[in-house]
């Protein structure tokens, strides 16, 4: 609003009736009357300027003592202002998540992007073509007009399979404001690890536990893998179990990009009413008596499938015969890995009768493992090598004697199959003594970020 228009108002009127002498009061809605007209005539746009002479204590209303004045005074530079904002109306910011089997071309078109000065730029800058290097999951943000000219361009590129890499590297395209040509920058991004601390509910299985509290599958995988000597989180889980864990995120603050997920810091587990707990210390997990977590042996040789056939006698489904079934059968898509239970040598890898594919693995004098109907090995099984816990030693599938994928696994002690389930596996080593007052000191710094939450927060188990 104009200031001048300002000044005409009610307030501003009554004060000035107030200062007319009592005879002279009859005339005040005449000039009520005329005063609210100028107010009216910005309304509609009319640049206007008031002049009220001052009154004399004497006041006596003569036509020279108020003069109103109308003169036409500059406007504002409006049409620059509404011009400037009109341009910035039609810049657009957008973003999107690259998805599998992406191309460049494909996720800029989907993201309106019609510049042929980038796809110059992709085919002769050796810095701009790093930009058709996509990877699944990452984040691209970018600047254009209506038109799809682009303003600017932000990738961050992955940092390679190193997740504790200090820094990694974002692809920057931006115009120039000058000529108005697009250049590409490569810039150091240097990441921060937060801590996070979740708390959540089993419903149904611990992934849809997990996605309901915003955990990473990475951080699920790890909770099942840190426990699974404690929990068979194939066959345990309840209704109603709960969970606290804290571990650590790495965020790129430039971007806004949460990044690979880091390990499980701290992990407690409510199972059927049996409190489990973990706290990292060193390179391994202990409960709350400083005892590993780590076992000698894993208790399952694939991070998280379902029991098709347990140890027991069954039709064997081929032979249409009662026979007894050694093992136990996992079932899982084709090409899903299968991890070594525990540090071993390769005692056979190839292709034996009904079990197809198979690996034999040797884990001492009196331990070894078989894993059957492989769909291929993984990479330098072979006889001889040496394999460490958890590494792939091949992958799913359905060779020799199997109506579908799934994995057939055998665990020998002096070569006698027994149920995998149901052995007791022997422990890793305890902390030693002079080490219990520094876990100490990191199991109560841990407990204190999960009491920070609690599974009471979520007050439907239903």
């Amino acid at each position: 609003m104009n200031p001048l228009l300002s000044k005409i108002t009610v307030p501003a009127l009554r004060h000035l009736e107030e200062r007319f002498p009592p005879q002279f009061r009859h005339r005040l809605p005449v000039l009520r009357k005329f005063a609210l007209s100028v107010a009216g005539l910005f309304a509609l746009g009319t640049v206007a300027a008031v002049a009220v002479a001052p009154l004399a204590p004497e006041f006596e209303l003569n036509p020279a003592d108020l003069q109103i004045k109308l003169q036409d005074l500059p406007l504002p530079a409006l049409q620059a202002q509404l011009a400037e904002l009109a341009q910035r109306s039609n810049i657009y910011v957008r973003e999107e998540r690259v998805r599998n089997g992406d191309t460049i071309a494909a996720l800029l078109a989907r993201m309106q992007v019609q510049d042929a000065e980038l796809t110059q730029l992709l085919a002769r800058d050796p810095v701009a073509r790093s930009l058709v290097q996509l990877r699944a999951g990452r984040t691209l943000q970018l600047q254009t007009d209506e038109t799809g000219r682009l303003y600017w361009l932000r990738y961050s590129l992955p940092a390679g399979d190193d997740e504790n890499a200090d820094s990694s590297k974002q692809l920057s395209i931006r115009r120039l404001s000058g000529n108005g040509a697009l250049i590409a920058e490569l810039q150091s991004l240097h990441p921060e690890v937060r801590t996070e601390i979740r708390v959540g509910v089993i419903r149904n299985s611990l992934f849809g536990a997990t996605d309901a509290a915003g955990i990473p599958d990475t951080i699920a995988n790890q909770m099942a893998e840190i426990l699974s000597g404690e929990i068979d989180f194939h066959r345990d889980l309840r209704r109603g179990d709960h969970f606290r864990v804290v571990y650590e995120n790495r965020y790129q603050p430039q971007s806004g990009e949460d990044l690979k997920s880091g390990r499980v810091l701290a992990l407690e587990f409510n199972n059927g009413g049996q409190r489990y707990q973990a706290i990292r210390f060193g390179n391994d997990y202990y409960n709350h008596d400083g005892k590993s977590l780590r076992k000698t042996f894993l208790r399952s040789p694939m991070a998280f499938t379902r029991v098709t056939s347990g140890f027991s006698m069954r039709m064997h489904p081929i032979l249409n015969t009662w026979r007894a079934h050694k093992g136990v059968d996992y079932g899982a898509p084709t090409g899903t890995p299968i991890r070594a239970v525990a540090d071993a040598t390769v005692e056979f890898a190839g292709v034996k009768g009904g079990y197809g594919n198979v690996v034999v693995l040797r884990h001492n004098g009196t331990y070894s493992t078989l894993y059957g109907h492989m769909s291929r090995f993984g990479t330098g099984i072979k006889p001889g090598a040496r394999v460490t816990q958890s590494q792939v030693i091949g992958y799913v599938g359905s060779t020799g004697w199997a109506t579908g994928p799934h994995l057939h696994y055998e665990f020998l002690i002096s070569g006698v199959q027994r149920n995998p389930l149901k052995i007791d596996l022997p422990p890793a080593q305890p902390l030693a003594a002079h080490q219990m007052d520094g876990f100490r000191q990191a199991f109560e710094a841990m407990q204190r970020k999960l009491d920070l939450v609690s599974p009471d927060l979520l007050t439907d188990r239903s």
